[in-house]
């Protein structure tokens, strides 16, 4: 059986788009499974009309129901048909609904919105209701590792489509292993997980992870249970090494040691031997390099700390801002360009 798309994502855009929309089409579309996204269509394409094709031609619809979700028209209509063609077509369909940030048992009676008629709000209602009742799943931001919720969502799909002839049972190899550079062998990625752990390093962390790649995080919280990590052994036999300088990164005494240790392996190896990728996550270079006075990089966020503590960090993240990296504005770019970025292409950072 042949079909345009396998997977349709509906969704309101600003409440997921960027986010958890981007990774998991990423994450489908790295197992051969066809998605479509209204995002990266070309120029001149009749968005409504491709919206439509894809509805009737997929064979999973993913409803990605969020706080503005029932406020969106256009998110009201595509549930309206997708439900629709639940219930009116022989062919097997799949209708998965994902809860982000609100709950399963919402109440989905709504007040007839702007240029709305009452049949329309009585038809997206109903709609509504129908999803509710089958069986989804629920992801909070707050508590969600994203790749691996996403993964549950990604099994889902796949098993639904293999046990339906659509893919083949044995379409289990990620395409990400078949382009994989020999270069990379094992990494090594410094974070404050308070601001990036159960996001862009979990996303980070999960497509390394398919392309066959070691990663090592210290204290990463979905492997409490295995030995700790030898911070120091770890860096060292690491070849390339990524640090996500975020927000709260200096506050971290961990975090600082870990770049101190990493700019001292980087003065005594060749780029050959060992690759440095700093990642700007929501902070400019210029930050990081000048540390002025009442920046998020102002040494005296930094607790219990000494005078010669301050300036052997001070003088690392110097170092660190000055080589070649990664701008990342979580209000501007795609999640899922970590793929990119991470292994060779991507938004390189400007000069500053």
């Amino acid at each position: 059986m042949s079909t345009d798309y396998n997977v349709f994502i509906c969704h309101q855009g600003s409440d997921s788009k960027r986010d958890v929309v981007s990774v998991l089409k990423g994450m489908l579309n790295s197992e051969g499974i066809t998605c479509f996204v209204d995002f990266g269509m070309n120029k001149g394409t009749d968005v409504n009309f491709a919206i439509q094709k894809a509805i009737e031609s997929s064979l999973v619809d993913i409803v990605i129901v969020s706080a503005k979700f029932t406020s969106s028209h256009s998110c009201l209509d595509e549930v309206h048909k997708i439900m629709t063609k639940q219930n009116t077509t022989s062919t097997p369909r799949k209708v998965i609904p994902v809860y982000y940030d609100v709950e399963p048992s919402m109440d989905m009676d709504m007040a007839t919105l702007k240029r709305s008629t009452d049949d329309q709000t009585k038809s997206w209602t109903e709609a509504l209701k129908a999803l509710q009742k089958l069986k989804g799943f629920e992801y909070k931001t707050e508590t969600a590792f994203e790749w691996e919720e996403l993964s549950n969502i990604v099994l889902e799909v796949k098993a639904f489509l293999i046990s339906h002839d659509i893919i083949p049972s044995n379409h289990a190899e990620s395409t990400w292993k078949m382009d994989m550079n020999p270069y990379y062998g094992s990494v090594f990625l410094s974070h404050n997980k308070m601001d990036t752990q159960r996001n862009a390093v979990s996303v980070f962390r999960g497509i390394l992870g398919s392309r066959g790649i070691t990663c090592k995080v210290l204290d990463y919280e979905k492997e409490r249970d295995q030995m700790k990590l030898d911070v120091e052994k770890a860096i060292r036999n690491s070849t390339v090494h990524v640090i996500f300088l975020s927000e709260n990164f200096v506050k971290c005494k961990d975090c600082l040691e870990e770049v101190d240790k990493i700019m001292n392996v980087h003065s005594t190896k060749t780029p050959f031997e060992v690759k440095i990728l700093p990642v700007f996550y929501n902070v400019a270079p210029s930050v990081v390099r000048h540390q002025l006075k009442g920046s998020d990089y102002d040494f005296i966020n930094v607790e219990r700390s000494t005078d010669v503590e301050r300036k052997r960090w001070a003088e690392a993240l110097n170092r660190l801002s000055h080589l070649m990296g990664f701008e990342y504005n979580t209000e501007t770019i795609y999640l899922y360009w970590m793929k990119a970025t991470t292994l060779g292409g991507g938004r390189e950072q400007e000069k500053q």
